[in-house]
This record gives structure tokens, C-alpha cells and sequence, in this order.
């Protein structure tokens, strides 16, 4: 009797209640046909419509996105350092980046005091000998004098240009304003990433909030791995350009090649540009070491095949294990790609960027659009801390 009370208070459907569809975890609330093929065709379409997009507006404006990718690169770098600094001291985020900032700003006012004059003196020596070296070895090789009347021509049209008092007035005012220019972006690429390392949630949810409501919390954690990637990039190239840096300029004292200190210096800088950077940084030194003799021409010739053996198959390899691990065929192609946008300076952000970019195409296009679960395997292997996590630690500390 109240079983029979109590069903005649419900209406009668008149057929049995159906159990919800089940939604795809990256499907949009309530909407259960969000796997129809059309609206996947149309998902893609739109994401290659946003990205065709994205890349003209880069082509447009490609000196400022550089500038941009910059002033982020430093962030990152800034608020990664902050955040070891926060988990050892205990202190605020805040106070955390502004004092690594300070200690940046302090360690290289020290390295310019102290290192500063030096490198400067020999900088100034190394071009002015690799001038006269480049000289002498056309002479040596014969490339000088082989046609009179073509050098005679090219001597006339040398001492034309140089007495020329507009070419010189023009040269130098392209000179200086390429320096303002220079001294500028430097200029907004540290006041920019300080701010962005002062406050990345602002930033970050500020881009969140351009995606839907119901994809934000997704937006967030694809922009912190995007910047744990290019972290453990950055964090990799570091350690490479001081061992290379190390290895070239003490082997070069060693083995007696002067100007050792700047040139060493050289190569730990160009040692931040993957794969070419080494063989680019040997050019000085070998025409350096050319002039003296050939002994040492040869000796240079192994310290950088041996600065390039430790660092390609000894740092890097542990380095990347604990980092980031880019595949060397896309690392190519981006560099490829971004030096015909961005000219030189597509060097500089082309590995950080496609670090970033594996991680979009693998967590918003293979993931989210297609629905395949495989996009982990394809993104970039990255810790998600600079050094080893504290979790971490704790569990070898068991398991040990």
C-alpha cells in the first residue's frame, strides 16, 4: 500500500528512464553530439582558420612578437629561479623574483667590474687581429694580387667610399640608431618580464578568460606547462654554455692561443643556439690559432671537437633527462622556419618556442580536438621543476 502511495504522487512517464549519454572529458557541458564527425571537421577547421591567422599577424609583426618572446623567456627564467628560492627560504613570490632580479643585476655589475675591462681590451684585440689575420691569409693562400687591375679598382673604390663625408655621416647615424634601437628592446625586455614574473597569474588568466568558460581551467594548465617546457630549455642551454665556455677558454690558455678569455666567451654564447652555435664559435679561435702556427691551429681544432664530445654526449643527454628533450629534426626545421620570419634573431627563440609549440599541438589539437589520449607521448619530456621536485625526493628517500 505505500509502495502503491507513493508512485501515484509521480507522473507517469510511460516508458523507462533512459541513463544519460556519456560525455567525452573534454566535451562541453550538455553537449552530448559534441563528437558528431562535422563538428570535429568543423573544430579543425576553425583551430587551422586561427592559426593561418596567427602566423600572418606574425609575419606582420614579427620585430615586436621577437621582443615579446624575449621579455617571456626572461620571465619564465625569473619566476623559475623565484620559485626555488620560495621553496628553500620560505619566502613570498614577490619578494622571491625581486631578490633573484637584484642578485642577476649584482652578479653582472660584479663580472663587469672585475671581468668587464678585460674582455673588453681583448675583444677589441681579437677583432683587430682577426682583421689583419684574414689579411695575411689571403696572402698566404694567394688570394690577394691575382688580378691587378681588380685590385687597383677595389683600392680606388675603397678610398672613394671612405672619403665620401656623406657615406660616413650616414653609416654612423645607422650605427647609432641600430644601437638605441638595440639598447631599447633590451630595455622593455627587462622591464616586461620582471612584471610578468612579479604577477604570471594576471597574465595568465588574462589569456584564459579569451577561451570559453567552460575550457579555462584547461587554457591555465596548458600555459604552465608551456612554461615548465621552455623552463627546462632554458635551464639545458645554461648549463651547455658554461661548460663549453669553461672547456674552450681554459683549453685555449692551456695550449698558449691568446685572447683565450674572449674567445671562450664567445663560444659559451653561441653555444645557446643549438647544434650550429659550437661549430659557428671555432671560426674565431682556428683563424686565431692559423696565425700562430699550425701546431696550435690543430690543438684549437681539438679543444672544440673535444668541448662539443662532453657537451653533446655527456652534459646534454643527463641535462635533457631532466629537462627538456626536443626531437633534433624539428629543432632544425623551427630554426629554418623562424630565420626566414624573424631574420637573425629567429635563432635566438626558435627551440623555446617549439618547445611551446609541441605542447599546444599536443594538449589542444591531438587531446582536446581529436580526442586522442596519445598526445602525452607526443609533447616534450619536461620536469616541472628546475631541479628535483620535493615529492620527489621524498619518494627516493623511501624507496631507498
Amino acid at each position: 500500500m505505500s509502495e502503491a502511495s507513493g508512485l501515484a504522487g509521480r507522473p507517469y512517464s510511460g516508458a523507462r528512464e533512459q541513463p544519460e549519454e556519456p560525455q567525452h572529458p573534454r566535451m562541453r557541458p550538455g553537449e552530448a553530439g559534441a563528437r558528431d564527425p562535422v563538428r570535429t571537421i568543423a573544430h579543425i577547421l576553425r583551430a587551422t582558420a586561427i592559426i593561418v591567422g596567427l602566423c600572418a599577424l606574425l609575419w606582420v609583426l614579427a620585430d615586436a612578437f621577437v621582443v615579446i618572446i624575449l621579455a617571456v623567456m626572461f620571465a619564465v627564467m625569473l619566476s623559475g629561479l623565484g620559485k626555488e628560492l620560495r621553496h628553500y627560504t620560505g619566502l613570498g613570490h614577490t619578494t622571491a623574483v625581486l631578490l633573484v632580479f637584484l642578485a642577476l643585476v649584482i652578479l653582472v655589475c660584479a663580472l663587469g667590474y672585475w671581468s668587464g675591462p678585460k674582455f673588453v681590451k681583448e675583444a677589441q684585440q681579437l677583432w683587430s687581429q682577426l682583421s689583419g689575420d684574414l689579411n695575411s691569409l689571403e696572402k698566404m693562400f694567394g688570394f690577394a694580387g691575382q688580378s691587378g687591375d681588380a685590385g687597383a679598382t677595389a683600392s680606388g673604390l675603397a678610398k672613394a667610399a671612405v672619403g665620401d663625408h656623406a657615406m660616413v655621416t650616414g653609416l654612423a647615424r645607422t650605427v647609432a640608431s641600430s644601437v638605441i634601437g638595440l639598447l631599447s628592446a633590451l630595455l622593455v625586455i627587462v622591464a616586461t618580464g620582471v612584471y610578468l614574473a612579479l604577477a604570471p597569474d594576471t597574465y595568465i588568466n588574462g589569456v584564459a578568460h579569451l577561451t570559453p568558460v567552460w575550457y579555462q581551467d584547461r587554457t591555465r594548465a596548458i600555459l604552465v606547462e608551456m612554461g615548465h617546457a621552455m623552463q627546462g630549455w632554458m635551464l639545458g642551454q645554461l648549463i651547455d654554455m658554461v661548460i663549453v665556455g669553461i672547456i674552450v677558454g681554459v683549453g685555449l690558455s692551456l695550449i698558449g692561443i691568446p685572447l683565450s678569455l674572449a674567445l671562450g666567451v664567445v663560444a659559451g654564447i653561441f653555444t645557446f643556439i643549438p647544434y650550429f652555435g659550437t661549430i659557428i664559435s671555432a671560426v674565431p679561435a682556428l683563424v686565431v690559432g692559423l696565425t700562430v702556427s699550425v701546431h696550435d691551429f690543430i690543438l684549437g681544432i681539438v679543444v672544440f671537437v673535444l668541448a662539443h664530445i662532453v657537451e653533446g654526449y655527456i652534459v646534454s643527454p643527463f641535462v635533457q633527462r631532466r629537462t627538456v628533450h626536443l626531437p633534433p629534426a624539428l629543432t632544425l626545421l623551427s630554426m629554418v622556419v623562424l630565420v626566414a620570419i624573424f631574420k637573425i634573431m629567429g635563432v635566438l627563440i626558435a627551440t623555446p618556442l617549439m618547445a611551446c609549440i609541441m605542447v599546444g599541438v599536443a594538449r589542444v589539437y591531438v587531446e582536446d580536438v581529436l580526442g586522442d589520449p596519445a598526445g602525452k607521448k607526443l609533447s616534450v619530456r619536461s620536469r616541472w621543476y628546475w631541479f628535483t621536485p620535493p615529492d620527489e625526493t621524498k619518494q627516493q628517500g623511501q624507496t631507498g
